[in-house]
Order: structure tokens, then C-alpha cells, then sequence
């Protein structure tokens, strides 16, 4: 398999990795260039043309260092408080209870849900079966091959702007490439830092970037809640930079060497010294006071957390609970805070599965989406292997059912099956 090149584009910081699964199904991460953002906000592409010079550094030192002549398919992360959800239902009586259900029967289920009503300017952009109900049984996670006369498909409808997807994609053909596909970042996140186990017994990701924190909740292997609370650490830095009057770039370089969740940590009167502005007199700052500051505003975000979460406490708790990662996870002090806040075991997740010969320091939170959009990638690639795609098999949809703008949907999160395990059935797309 050749190398997979996948883009994440992060508030702060761009990333372009470039990867491929070995034998033992390790993935070696042959190169990762990054630098930072320019154009975009709160996850969302908003200046093309900015977007598009800084992605042509990254792209230039990945094909250096990889030798690659030409890119040309590459998997892009999509996120931002935009994406939203909701849980919908489809039921269908069957005219024969007596012969097994199919997966037709299933894919007809998901093809009446894509028909659901959407804001204008909306789109779907990934259908997750969660559980079916055969006439009076519910929760079946296997339904072909069963019988009844009853079936019911119960969805988690994965809703996003039009116009971001779109800005992504311009972005991509601005500099020739092709967006094999299109993943949500919570997805990509999730795939690089659990494993089965945890999908199963019941887990919250919690992913703590720069303009927001997305969270996605699995159980008995199957997406369960996602959410994108609209803040991250980017709030923090400008809490630092209103409160002790410095300039942006200073208040972002003192959370970095000084920040911590922990004001208990400082018994006395600890304090530095900061240049506010070159050629002026340094300032003093308290560290009590900057660990107070930040951890009322981490303690803000995870409080929201905390509350999407809610309805699944008994099974977080007793399973998996929370793996942290993204940028947040590298706070001092944070995993503490966040196992006392919720009462929950707390785990700071970084990429798993990463071959030994990968490029240095991969392994860190900050590249979970990154190395995730590589194993996300892989599993598609796999995917195809298996059932090869044609975009044939694409249906247009009626526009006015839709009442939204008209758009490719991405068939790269729908082919992850490993992501969310056997329940998350694949299904061909639509426009």
C-alpha cells in the first residue's frame, strides 16, 4: 500500500502527515510537517487564500521528506461548532416475516433517513445505525438474517454547514489535490487513540483543540453522543492576555512554559518575570494567580463536558470513562483536574499502534487527529479492497425534499467499520 497523506486543518496549527500500515498492522509515519493557522476559526476554513499558501509549505516539506514527486489523493478532517446531531427514526413492515432480513432492508432505512429536513444551507454529512427494534425486541445491534414483520432503524444524524465543507474542498483544488474524503475530526481523533475494548465497555473522547473541544462518546462499540463545545485553548490564552494586559503572542508563550491546572502546586509567593514589549522594563506575574485563571476557565469547559455526558455516567464510570487529547491533554495538571471534576478514570490519549521506525515525537496528543486521519485512511483504502467503490453508485436526492444546498457527501467516515465497529454498517452514499 502506498503512503496515505491526510491534512488536518486545526485552528492553531496545520498538519500534514504522511503514513501506511504495515504488515503487522502498525502504521509508520514516514513524515509530519505542521505550522501555524492562518484563515481559519473555531475549526472552519474562513480565508481561502490564506489557508491555501500555508498548507503549500507543509505540503512542499512532506513530499522533501518523503520523496513523493506528486500528491494528488489525500483524506481531510472536517470540524467546528457548525457540525451538529440528531437522532432520528425510520420503520418499515415487512411484507414476508418470514424471510430473513437483508442488508438491503437496512440500506433502504438509511436511504428514507437522508431524506430528513435540514436547515438551508445544511448537510448530512454521515448516517451511524445505532440499534434496531424487530417488532417487540430493541437493542438488536445484528438484524440481517433475523425475522419479524416490524423493523425499525433508530439513527445518529451527523449534520454540518454546506458552505465549510465546500470552503474545504476549494482549498484542496486550489493546490490540485483530491479530497478522497472528507472525515469529522472527532471521528479521526477517536480512532487513533482507543481500541476496541474501550469502544465497547464505554468511553468519552474528548478532544481540546484550539478553537474548540469536540467529544464523541462510544458504547457497546457504537457512537453513542457527539458534541463541539465552542470553546478551547485558545479562550484560555486570551483569558492570559486580558487579565495580565500582554500581548497575545506573550500571553500564548506563558500558558505554554507556566501554565497548570494546579494553583495548589505554589505554596508561597511563587512568581517570573515576562518582557511585555521589547525594550521595556519586565513585568512579575504571580504563578498562583495564572494557574487560578486557567483552571477556572478549563473548569468551565469541562463542566460542559461533563453535562453532554451526562445521560451516560453510569456506563462511563463503570467502563472506560474519559480519554483526553488534542492540545488541552498537554496542560499540566489536567488529567488530575479532570479525574477529580468527574469522578471518573482519566486517560490522556495519544496514537496508538505508531511502528517503532515512525518519525520521532508523533506519539503526542497534538497529532491524535492527524494520525488518525491516516488510520481512518487506511481503513477505507482496506474497504475498497474489499468492495471496490464506484461513484456510479451515487443517487441524487430530491433537492426539494433536502432544502439545502446540493453537495457530495463524504464516503470515507461511512466505510470506517473499525472506527465503530460491526454495527456501523456500510451503506452507499448520496448527493
Amino acid at each position: 500500500m502506498s503512503e496515505i497523506i491526510a491534512i488536518d486543518l486545526g485552528t492553531t496549527k496545520l498538519v500534514a502527515v504522511a503514513g501506511v500500515k504495515n504488515e503487522r498492522g502498525y502504521f509508520q509515519i514516514k513524515a509530519l510537517c505542521t505550522t501555524p493557522s492562518e484563515g481559519i476559526k473555531y475549526g472552519e476554513v474562513q480565508n481561502i487564500g490564506s489557508v491555501v499558501e500555508k498548507l503549500k509549505i507543509i505540503i512542499n516539506n512532506l513530499k522533501e521528506i518523503t520523496k513523493i514527486d506528486k500528491i494528488e489523493n489525500v483524506y481531510v478532517g472536517i470540524a467546528g461548532q457548525h457540525v451538529r446531531y440528531i437522532e432520528n427514526s425510520f420503520k418499515k413492515l415487512r411484507q414476508d416475516c418470514d424471510v430473513e432480513i437483508s442488508e438491503a432492508e437496512l440500506k433502504e432505512l438509511e436511504n428514507n433517513i437522508r431524506e430528513t429536513y435540514l436547515e438551508p444551507g445544511e448537510v448530512i454529512l454521515e448516517v451511524v445505525p445505532k440499534k434496531y427494534t424487530i417488532d417487540d425486541e430493541n437493542d438488536i445491534h445484528k438484524p440481517v438474517g433475523r425475522l419479524g414483520r416490524q423493523l425499525i432503524g433508530h439513527f445518529h444524524v451527523l449534520i454540518g454547514k454546506a458552505s465549510s465543507r465546500k470552503h474545504t474542498e476549494m482549498c484542496m483544488d486550489k493546490l490540485n489535490l483530491k479530497a478522497k474524503a472528507i472525515i469529522l475530526e472527532p471521528i479521526a481523533s477517536s480512532r487513533a487513540v482507543l481500541n476496541e475494548e474501550e469502544r465497547q465497555i464505554g468511553v468519552a473522547v474528548v478532544d481540546m483543540g484550539g478553537g474548540t473541544t469536540d467529544l464523541i462518546v462510544y458504547i457497546n462499540n457504537v457512537m453513542q453522543h457527539t458534541a463541539v463545545i465552542p470553546f478551547g485553548c485558545n479562550v484560555i490564552t486570551s483569558d492570559i492576555e486580558q487579565i495580565f494586559d500582554l500581548p497575545r503572542a506573550r500571553a500564548e508563550s506563558i500558558k505554554i512554559a507556566h501554565g497548570t491546572c494546579d494553583p495548589s502546586k505554589f505554596k508561597n509567593q511563587e512568581e517570573f518575570t515576562v518582557v511585555k514589549i521589547e525594550g521595556r522594563p519586565p513585568i512579575t506575574i504571580s504563578s498562583r494567580l495564572l494557574a487560578e485563571v486557567i483552571r477556572a476557565r478549563v473548569a468551565e469547559i469541562i463542566d460542559m463536558v461533563l453535562n453532554e455526558i451526562k445521560p451516560y455516567n453510569e456506563e462511563l464510570k463503570h467502563g472506560a470513562g474519559i480519554v483526553f487529547t488534542g492540545g488541552g491533554a498537554r496542560m499540566d495538571g489536567i488529567k488530575e483536574f479532570i479525574t477529580i471534576r468527574s469522578g471518573m478514570h482519566v486517560k490522556i490519549g495519544i496514537p496508538n499502534y505508531i511502528a517503532s521506525d515512525s518519525q520521532k515525537d508523533v506519539t503526542d496528543s497534538i497529532y491524535s487527529t492527524a494520525i488518525g486521519l491516516v488510520m481512518c485512511g487506511s481503513d477505507d483504502l482496506e474497504e475498497k479492497i474489499k468492495t471496490p467503490f464506484d461513484e456510479s453508485d451515487f443517487v441524487p436526492v430530491n433537492e426539494e425534499k433536502r432544502n439545502t444546498e446540493t453537495t457530495r457527501l463524504s464516503y470515507g467516515i461511512r466505510k470506517l467499520k473499525n472506527v465503530v465497529g460491526e454495527f456501523f454498517t456500510i451503506k452507499e452514499e448520496e448527493v
